[in-house]
Order: C-alpha cells, then structure tokens, then sequence
C-alpha cells in the first residue's frame, strides 16, 4: 500500500526514505563542506564517500541522521575548521569592493605587480634584503567604512595591537595632501607582529573612499614609506 512513490520518500515498510535526489544533493553539500586542501581533507572526503554510498541503501531516516552527525563530527576532526576572516571591531560596517575605474599610478620600478585578490584592486610586492619582503595594496569601497578610528583599530588587530580610544588618534595619524583634496596617514608598528609594520593612506573621494596599505618586514617598510606616500599622493583618479 505504502510503495516507494514518486518521490522516493516512503517504501513498502513505512519507513521514510531518502529520495535520490536528496541523497546527491547531500553529497554535493558533504563534499563541500569537507574540500580542504591536505591530507586531512583527502581523509575528510574519504570518510564523505564511505558515508554517501551507505546513505543510498538506507531505508530509514535514523541512519540518515546519524551519519550526518557523524560527517559533521568527521569534518571537523580530520580537517578541522576552515580558517576565519579576520575580526572586524564591533559595529564595523560589513566591507564590500566598490566598483571605481583604476586611477593613474605611478608606482616605483622596484615594485612587483601581484596578482589581485578579493577585496584588491591592485597591488604589488617589494623585496628586501635577506629575504625580507612587503606588499602594498589598493581598495575602494563605498562611504567611508566606519571612519578612521575604526579602521585604525582594525589595522592594529591585524598586526598584533590592542585597540586605541579615539582620543589617541593623534598619535598615530597625519593628515597629508593629495591631488584634488587631503587624506590621513596613519603609521603602525609592532616587532612582534607579523607583519610588523603597517602604513596606511585613506583618501575620501566623492561617496567612495581609497585604502593605500603597506605591510610587511619593519625594514622594508621604512625603507619604501616615503615612495608609498608619493604613490598615493600622485594617483589621478577619473573623473566622476
């Protein structure tokens, strides 16, 4: 009476069943969520496989829910959690990469196109001196994504800092000229972050603002401010 229908969720025994479909997109999701790259995630999807296959035999739900407890558990003890994104402080506007034509830079010769990355519309790297290095790297996002202080201490977390109240913004913010207006540079550094130097230029343009970051080994940074500075203080943006 209660044949398989067609669906695939009842069976001859009344129990519910899986419907194939289901099972695929199970995993699909499964392998998913286990794709990390190493052994550990080659063990992780191992474990996917063995479990999938015994999900197209089974004919009641209880094993269905046990073996997505068990992937669940597997994933993470084999692969362990996937890396998170950096903190933002709290009340930080969520970030988003504005859409804004490239300007016209001027970057050193010694600089290194990089490839892009999210959230970069260009960047470069800077060798140093035994095998010292440093980046430099170029954003725009609409507004300007929480101001100063809070881009400041989000900065500091990146290199190992505690936040700041605003009060001590002045200690480590300049403001400086740049064509068509006036940006903040703000200068940080820790000899035990890594990176441990961290140079920053926010320029206001229009409703978008762009991040001008230099990170990297304390000596190359201090080495290359000067011409990163000039860098951001000779873009010619396209008019609006």
């Amino acid at each position: 009476m209660n044949k398989l229908s067609a669906n695939g969720m009842f069976d001859g025994s009344n129990h519910p069943r899986r419907s194939p479909f289901a099972v695929d997109h199970f995993e699909l999701t499964l392998r998913n969520k286990c794709h990390i790259n190493g052994n550990k995630g080659r063990a992780a999807g191992g474990v996917a496989d063995m479990l999938s296959a015994r999900m197209k035999t089974a004919y009641s739900l209880a094993p269905t829910i046990s073996a997505l407890m068990l992937v669940a558990s597997a994933c993470i003890s084999l692969a362990g959690d996937p890396p998170a994104a950096p903190a933002l402080p709290a009340n930080h506007p969520a970030l988003s990469l504005a859409a804004a034509p490239e300007p016209v830079w001027h970057p050193p010769t010694n600089w290194t196109v990089a490839p892009q990355s999210a959230m970069v519309v260009k960047s470069f790297t800077i060798a140093g001196p035994q095998g010292q290095a440093a980046r430099v790297a170029v954003s725009s996002f609409p507004g300007d994504v929480g101001g100063t202080f809070q881009n400041v201490n989000r900065w500091r977390a990146q290199i190992g800092l505690p936040p700041i109240p605003e009060s001590a913004l002045p200690t480590v913010t300049q403001s400086i000229d740049v064509a068509g207006g006036k940006a903040t540079l703000v200068d940080l550094s820790n000899p035990e972050g890594k990176p441990a130097r961290l140079a920053a230029v926010i320029v206001p343009r229009g409703a978008s603002t762009w991040f001008y970051k230099l990170t990297g080994d304390a000596p190359v940074v201090a080495q290359e401010e000067a011409a990163f500075v000039k860098f951001a203080q000779t873009a010619v943006y396209p008019q609006p």
